[in-house]
């Protein structure tokens, strides 16, 4: 067999270990698991899908480099410098969070999700395994064979039973594994390839027609619809329990535990017919679990339709001025199918119902209405009362003794100031704070209320869920500080029952929007499952159940006050207070007349700004290791043979060996220096200079007389020479 020139720089093994096509398969491998993260974002599994481009470049990159251990460094500290771009001082928290995400936390993942910043870090690090992964499994056609059916069976599986369709992540992944295959032949056959002294032209270019063909063939060609019905289009998954991790999507009738993220999903749900705006009432949830809510226990009773609901006994007493309301509403979607018949604050009748049922199941202790489920365009009238603006008339009330919960009922103080044993205190103390020197109760209520609104982010995605020993309430006030409704309701009504103020949860639909085109005497709102809904009611002696809702952005809607009669202004509501952090003891005066930082504060950004700064030093340390990796390379393997001694010659032919075999260019199992005279002319290595090499290794190591000193030293320059020529070709 003859041997290739060794100025071929396309043998099967020189590609095979080439900079350029490691880099090319591991730029390819990083486009084609970057297919699924959009998809990822889509289904609310993932945010910020494109943030994380620039950590698979770095992936990519680190392929071109040959040690493994400089990638796995690489990997860590990219993926540590992502979370502190993200999470450092210069975005809002400090990076000794990260210190706090200890070990212990892995745990969390059997009951919740964990916490950010150390569930991003995780995610990184699970995504640069999957990256090695698949350019492992590309280096074996089977495997990555296997590895693209998978996905893309996957990707149509998401593509047929959701919203989410991952059209171009489908053609892009199989795009990309004709094109790695493309790669591997070219693999095999680059030394039988000859098109002006490289064979890439003519290789790749038939390669690329290929492709686009395929692509625009795929592109032009019609889209038939389905062939067979969705398999899992029958299960109605509107009112279905999230569960832990989870996102939610429309009204939830299971809300024992709350937490993840939110999916906003616009599917028009009821259309309601009314006066004026108003937020439709749903459930009434009394029994707080530190994870979430559960309804009371139920005192439910029949009533027939055009029954009045509200027996003679019930009465709205004090000066509160309720405006009777009409509303018709019409069920547009399928995707509801509860049981419950939402209604404007306080129904008093339900005048018309499309449902076959002899009556309604009306729960007097908490006015939640139900009955059997309406489908698609059956209908229901009800008359309500609504409440005109109360501020007024709650301003006015008398002030709470000392211990709040004594000015209320027997029963309200039984169930509904319920609260887990297990609530941190800080809870408390935080609504002790922020109602300090207060007695009016409305004032109370109020400082909550604006307390939420304006130090707390409504967010929808990014929410995780508690772990099992973790508060739903406390690691909203404390850890995340976002959320959206279902975070901010449950605050305020945990906040105001730890110092003895009766609240309840309550759930429903905001809303939604109005329609525009609609003609009729009254204006016709449309409520979509993304206005579902939750928010607080609080209980007033006299006054009885008032709503409030603290999430920002929403206001509690009320009927118009009458021109003639004018509601008295209401006082001027307290400015909500600073946010605390968790809770610290008072300072002590500063005896320089300036108020210095907590010490977590000031560690956590010296720890941020060490972090950076070390991270800054070391990647400018991977940045000239990578330039000089050649000489460094070089000097890594020349050092085998420092000195002349026969153990020190014996590890160096032995390493020689191992390059060759390496490379892929030594068959023989056991051969000795002798049998590389072949392999020597293949490199360059003249006759005189290789029988020199071999003698002198024969004489040092077995010989009786040591070799002259000029004489090893011509033999090391020698192998010198030669295992810089494999490096060479190898790179």
């Amino acid at each position: 067999m003859q041997h290739t020139a060794p100025s071929d720089d396309w043998t099967a093994a020189s590609v095979r270990h080439h900079p350029a096509f490691r880099l090319a398969l591991g730029g390819l491998c990083a486009i084609w698991l970057y297919a699924w993260l959009p998809t990822m974002e889509q289904l609310g599994v993932l945010r910020g899908a494109g943030s994380f481009t620039w950590v698979l470049v770095v992936l990519a990159l680190g392929q071109a480099v040959r040690w493994r251990w400089l990638r796995g460094a690489a990997a860590v500290l990219v993926s540590a410098l992502y979370v502190v771009y993200w999470y450092g001082p210069s975005h809002g928290m400090a990076l000794s969070r990260l210190g706090q995400a200890s070990w212990a936390q892995l745990g969390l993942a059997l009951g919740g999700s964990l916490e950010d910043p150390f569930q991003t870090e995780l995610f990184l690090l699970i995504l640069c395994a999957l990256f090695w992964l698949v350019t492992y499994a590309v280096k074996h056609p089977r495997l990555w064979a296997f590895y693209t059916f998978l996905s893309v069976l996957v990707l149509g599986i998401i593509d047929g039973n959701t919203d989410v369709h991952p059209n171009g992540s489908i053609v892009t992944q199989l795009v990309l594994f004709v094109a790695v295959l493309g790669l591997l032949q070219f693999h095999r056959f680059s030394s039988q390839l000859i098109w002006g002294g490289r064979p890439v032209l003519r290789f790749f270019v038939p390669l690329a027609a290929l492709l686009a063909v395929a692509c625009g063939v795929g592109l032009s060609v019609p889209k038939p619809g389905p062939v067979w019905a969705d398999p899992l289009a029958r299960f109605d998954h509107g009112h279905n329990g999230a569960g832990p991790g989870l996102r939610q999507i429309g009204y939830q009738m299971d809300n024992s535990r709350l937490g993840g993220s939110f999916v906003q999903n616009h599917t028009p749900v009821l259309a309601v017919v009314t006066k004026n705006p108003v937020y439709l009432r749903g459930q009434v949830f009394t029994y707080y679990t530190g994870h979430g809510w559960l309804p009371p226990n139920p005192h439910t009773q029949t009533v027939a339709v055009h029954q009045p609901l509200l027996p003679d006994a019930r009465q709205v007493i004090g000066e509160l001025h309720l405006d009777k309301v009409t509303a018709h509403i019409t069920v547009l979607s399928n995707s509801l199918h509860v049981p419950i018949r939402f209604t404007p604050y306080e129904a008093s009748e339900v005048t018309a119902d499309s449902a076959a049922n002899p009556g309604l199941g009306v729960d007097f202790t908490d006015d939640t209405i139900t009955g059997a489920p309406l489908r698609q365009g059956e209908t229901y009238t009800v008359q309500s009362e609504v409440l005109e603006p109360p501020d007024a008339v709650l301003a006015a009330l008398p002030a709470l003794p000392a211990d709040h919960a004594s000015a209320f009922p027997t029963d309200i103080q039984l169930n509904d100031l319920q609260l887990p044993s297990s609530l941190p205190p800080e809870v408390r103390e935080l609504a002790v704070q922020l109602t300090q020197g207060m007695t009016s109760e409305y004032d109370m209520v109020e400082a909550i209320e604006n307390y939420l609104k304006f130090n707390y982010t409504y967010a929808t995605d990014g929410i995780p869920v508690p772990g099992r020993n973790q508060d739903y309430v406390d690691q909203f006030l404390f850890d995340t500080k976002k959320g959206y409704c279902n975070n901010f309701s449950s605050a305020m009504a945990v906040l105001l029952r730890s110092i003895g103020i009766p609240t309840r949860w309550v759930t429903g639909f905001a809303p939604g929007t109005m329609d525009p085109a609609y003609q009729g005497s009254e204006d016709r709102f449309v409520v979509t499952n993304a206005d579902a809904h939750s928010w607080v009611e609080v209980y007033f002696p006299v006054a009885g159940w008032i709503p409030f809702d603290p999430t920002p952005n929403f206001d509690m809607t009320f009927s118009p006050a009458p021109v003639d009669n004018p509601p008295t202004p209401a006082p001027a509501k307290p400015q909500p207070p600073l946010p605390p952090a968790k809770l610290q003891p008072p300072t002590p005066p500063s005896t320089t007349g300036s108020a210095a930082a907590t010490p977590t504060v000031a560690w956590g950004r010296l720890a941020a700004w060490a972090g950076g700064v070390a991270g800054a030093i070391v990647l400018v340390g991977l940045l000239l290791l990578w330039r000089f990796r050649y000489q460094v390379q070089d000097w890594h393997h020349l050092r085998r043979w420092r000195r002349d001694t026969p153990d020190e010659m014996t590890a160096a032919v032995q390493h020689l060996l191992r390059l060759l075999r390496h490379f892929g260019e030594l068959r023989r199992p056991s051969p000795t220096l002798r049998d590389l005279a072949g392999l020597a002319r293949a490199y360059d290595i003249g006759e005189a200079e290789f029988r020199q090499l071999v003698q002198t290794f024969e004489q040092l190591a077995y010989g009786t007389t040591p070799p002259a000193t000029s004489a090893v030293q011509d033999a090391r320059e020698t192998w010198r020479t030669w295992v810089r020529r494999i490096l060479q070709r190898g790179r």
